[in-house]
Parts: structure tokens; C-alpha cells; sequence
């Protein structure tokens, strides 16, 4: 919205006194957690009208592309028409169009991708029904034991599962299946076999335990840095040891953090002096076609929701083979952290948490990104009062085609709107409005809405059971937040409210009482 000022400014309608006022404005405001866009408020002041703002935003629109390799908006001049130029976030040369318009995709001159690594010859996935599906790639060469033991290459845990019940066996093209079992046999397509070649669609089962046998993905070459660094292939390293080297843009300092997916590291972008968060897909996921889609979908969904409350990504691609994502670094702590120090937080500080999760949720809502993991470890407080919404690596981008097409829960249990729990692939923006109530129930009270020893008892809890009064473990608490988390957490999905906005209206509402 700087650009919108800086063209008011040269068409004579905004005096630098009146922009700087209306900035300072807008700023107080953001720091109370509640957004106002520089033209409203501008209009407000009585500093523009509605039209002024209306044309100078259509002008600004026209000279804004979109780069196609990290989707990150920037402006051109107009001499920059139809040339190349090099995108100022992920420094690759784009091809501005030959016209500009109301959209303008500039073009990569290299194809950029995410590399999924070397080509297995099949998939073998391990079908669940109360989770992910686990997914294991069978190489050339492979000699794979699939079990209940603990030191089987493919861990089984269904009833009727052996200690060493089968073996796959990778030669050439061919997967070959051998029964170690000695009893409960092993049945492909229904017929119970001892030894067999399986074929790309066979269905396996072992116990109580189904797996497919699905293609595998096509092979791709790692896209080398423009100035040559990161060329030696890391594939056979373990990302941690990026730390104390330079590859590509980016210095690594230290690990931040480490996921079942990826790690995080702290790392210098040199060329920028600016430090930023290195997410690195983990050597062991990348043959892993749902990880790699869902890395993929990270990158994308971040890329487009540029805004206070969420962290900004700014650049995804490969560094010798491992797949990656740089994003914004924040200073700070997650709000789960707090709640493991300190218990319960006070009712104005978890409603003013609140409100600014939902004021990210809703911009987020309006790009299309539904977040589906909102939870209390996903949210950053900042050095600064500020709070960052984090992880859009399950996020699910409206009109696009999940990957996940599996009727499975994706997503953390605790915190999981009912109706994710059996298809997380078709919920709606009004999944996340129940999550932000299912975290503020635990900022408020120090304890999960549903707690239960089993996925089972869990699952059942969270689709049937009543939400318990939170006013159990936090007697204080107003009758007014207590509403809000009543029907943000409505087991119906048209029971709730039926917007992110709708939430944030109410729990700015609250807060002005406590205030």
C-alpha cells in the first residue's frame, strides 16, 4: 500500500503531511490487532475520494506482475514491458508481457520446479484408515522386510500383522513379493500367494493391514544455483549439515527446529543482508509423493498471502537435490510454548491473540488458502506484540485439486473440526474458524477441548461429545468469550460462525468489554 501513497503523492492529491498521518494511523491501529487498508482510512481523513482511490489502485494494478517461479507481486515500469527482468525475491530472470493488464503473469526463463528426487520403480502405500496413509518408495535394488518389528523397513501395525511378514524385492522394473510369514499368509487381489511379481494396482494384504501398489513419479534433474554454488548433490547428506556453509543465496547459521517433514534453519540471505527461515524437506521424504505435494502446496499458499499476521514466504526451489522454502524470519515464541510455561493465559491477552489469528485467517480466506492446522504451536508471538500465523504446510487452496483426495484427517486431532476428521479434503473456511476456537479453549483454560487415551476415543469425542464448560478449569471466565467458543466449536458446520470475520467481530466485541 506504499505504492498506493507514493502515486497519490505524484498526482498532486496527497500532501506528504497528510500521507505520513493516515501511516501513522494505520500503524496504531495494526498494533491493537485491528487492520485498516491505507485507502479507507485516507477516505476517512477526508484526505482523497473513493474514485481518487479507485483509479489510482487501477493504475497501480496494471504496473504489478506476478513472477511465476516464487509468486511473489512486484512492480515494473513501463520501459520494462516485454523485456526480461530479474524478480527482486527469488532473483530469477522473468519475461515481463508484452501487454500489461488487470493480471500479469511474468514467465521464468528457466523452468523451475521441486525436485522429487530419483525415479522409483513403484510406491507401496500402507493404507490407514484413522490417519495419513504411509508411503514408501521401492528403488532399484531395494530389499524391503514390511513387519511388526521394530527393525522392519516398513512397520506394520494392524492386528494379524507377523514380526517379519513379508518381503519386497526390487529388480529392474520388477517388485517381487516373498511370504515370510508363518502363519497368517500373505493375500494379493484376494488369493493367498507365497511368492509373486506384483503389478501397479495390486492390492496387498498382510493381517488387517492393506497396501497398494501404486506408479512411480518421473525423475528430475537438480536445478543448479545461477553462480554455481550448491552444486555437489546433498541428497546423501543430511540437511542439519547445511549448517556453517554457503549455498546458493543463503548462509545457514543455525537449526531452528526440526518436523516429521522437514527441519528449519536460520540462515543470511547474502545478497539482502536479512535473515530468514530455511524450511528443508527432510532426504528421506523426497521420493515421497504426498510430502513432496504438500511442500509444493506450502511454497504456493504462502507465496500469495502477503500480510502482517502471516508469515511471508519468499523463495522455494532445490539446492543440490533438497527441496526448500525461505520465509520470513520471526523473532519470538509460539504460543503453545507460553501455554507449556505459564498454564492458562489471561483472558486479554488469548482474546487479543484471537483476534489477530482471525484478522490472518480472514485475509488468508479472501486469497483462496484455507489454513486446516490452526493450532497454538502454529501461532508466533513476536518480539514486538505481533502475532504470526505459521505452518501453511496443509493448507488446502480453493479450485486447486488436493492431492490428498483420500477420505483421511489432515490435520492435529486436538484441535480438528469434526467434519476434517472424515474428509479433510472438501472442509471449508469455516474448519478454521472451529480450530481458532479449539486453541482459544486451550489459551483460555491451560487444557485441550478433548482429551482421550486412544485416535478411536478421540475421534469419537471430537464428532459426538458435548464441549465441556471450559469454566471448569477457569471458573473466571466471562460469559461473553465462553458464547464465542460455544459456536465457533459447534460440532455443524453451519452452526458456527459462518465467517472468520464473523468470529473476529465477536471477539473484538469482548475485548471491549474487558477493556
Amino acid at each position: 500500500m506504499a505504492l498506493l501513497g507514493r502515486m497519490l503523492l505524484e498526482r498532486g492529491i496527497l500532501s506528504e503531511k497528510q500521507l505520513n498521518d493516515a501511516l501513522e494511523a494505520q500503524e496504531r491501529l495494526t498494533s491493537q490487532g485491528l487492520e485498516k487498508m491505507l485507502g479507507d482510512l485516507l477516505v476517512a481523513k477526508g484526505f482523497a475520494t473513493p474514485g481518487e482511490i479507485r483509479e489510482a489502485l487501477e493504475a497501480q494494478q496494471k504496473q504489478v506482475v506476478v513472477c511465476g517461479a516464487c509468486r511473489v507481486q512486484f512492480n515494473v515500469r513501463s520501459s520494462d514491458v516485454g523485456s526480461n527482468v530479474n524478480c527482486p525475491r527469488c532473483f530469477r530472470a522473468v519475461r515481463v508481457p508484452d501487454e500489461l493488464g488487470d493480471f500479469n503473469l511474468a514467465t521464468p526463463l528457466k523452468p523451475t520446479y521441486i525436485d522429487p528426487g530419483p525415479m522409483p520403480v513403484a510406491y507401496a502405500v500402507v493404507k490407514a484408515f484413522d490417519g495419513e496413509d504411509e508411503i514408501y518408495a521401492l528403488k532399484e535394488g531395494d530389499d524391503l522386510v514390511a513387519g511388526s518389528a521394530d527393525d522392519c523397513q516398513i512397520k506394520l501395525e494392524g492386528s494379524g500383522v507377523e514380526l517379519y511378514h513379508c518381503r519386497f524385492t526390487v529388480t529392474g522394473d520388477d517388485v517381487l513379493l516373498a511370504d515370510l510369514s508363518p502363519d497368517e499368509g500373505v493375500y494379493v487381489n484376494g488369493r493367498k500367494v507365497d511368492k509373486c511379481a506384483l503389478k501397479i494396482g495390486d492390492f496387498v494384504l498382510l493381517g488387517k493391514s492393506p497396501i497398494m501398489i501404486t506408479p512411480g513419479l518421473p525423475g528430475g534433474q537438480s536445478q543448479d544455483s545461477e553462480d554455481g554454488a550448491g552444486r555437489d548433490n546433498l541428497m546423501d547428506a543430511e540437511p542439519a549439515m547445511l549448517v556453517g556453509q554457503t549455498i546458493g543465496k543463503y548462509r545457514f547459521v543455525r537449526l531452528l527446529g526440526s518436523g516429521g517433514m522437514a527441519i528449519v534453519l536460520l540462515a543470511e540471505q547474502v545478497k539482502l543482508n536479512r535473515p530468514v527461515a530455511v524450511k528443508v524437506l527432510k532426504r528421506e521424504m523426497a521420493p515421497n509423493r504426498k510430502a513432496v505435494d504438500r511442500f509444493v502446496r506450502e511454497a504456493l499458499a504462502g507465496a500469495r498471502l502477503n500480510h502482517a499476521n502471516i508469515v511471508q514466504v519468499f523463495d522455494a526451489g532445490t539446492m543440490g537435490g533438497l527441496a526448500y522454502i525461505a520465509m520470513e524470519y520471526v523473532e519470538g515464541e509460539d504460543v503453545g510454548m507460553w501455554i507449556k510455561r505459564f498454564g492458562k493465559l489471561p483472558v486479554n491477552l488469548a482474546v487479543s491473540i484471537g483476534i489477530q489469528v482471525a484478522i490472518g485467517l480472514d485475509f488468508a480466506h479472501q486469497k483462496g488458502v484455507i489454513h486446516r492446522d490452526v493450532k497454538p504451536s502454529n501461532v508466533m508471538f513476536t518480539k514486538d506484540g505481533r502475532v504470526k500465523i505459521l505452518d501453511l504446510g496443509i493448507a488446502k487452496v480453493l479450485h486447486d485439486a488436493a492431492p490428498e483426495k483420500a477420505r483421511t484427517g489432515v490435520g492435529t486431532l486436538v484441535y480438528m473440526p469434526p467434519e476434517q476428521t472424515r474428509d479433510a479434503a472438501n472442509v471449508d473456511h469455516r474448519a478454521d474458524v472451529y480450530s481458532l476456537g479449539a486453541s482459544l479453549y486451550k489459551m483460555l483454560t491451560g487444557q485441550p477441548p478433548f482429551k482421550r487415551k486412544t485416535v478411536e476415543a478421540m475421534v469419537r469425542a471430537v464428532r459426538k461429545e458435548r464441549l465441556p464448560d471450559p469454566r471448569v478449569h477457569a471458573p473466571d471466565l466471562p460469559e461473553a468469550i465462553v458464547d464465542v467458543l460455544q459456536v465457533a466449536m459447534a460440532k455443524k458446520p453451519e452452526h458456527r460462525f459462518q465467517t472468520i470475520k464473523e468470529m473476529q467481530a465477536q471477539l473484538v466485541s469482548v475485548w471491549n468489554s474487558l477493556s
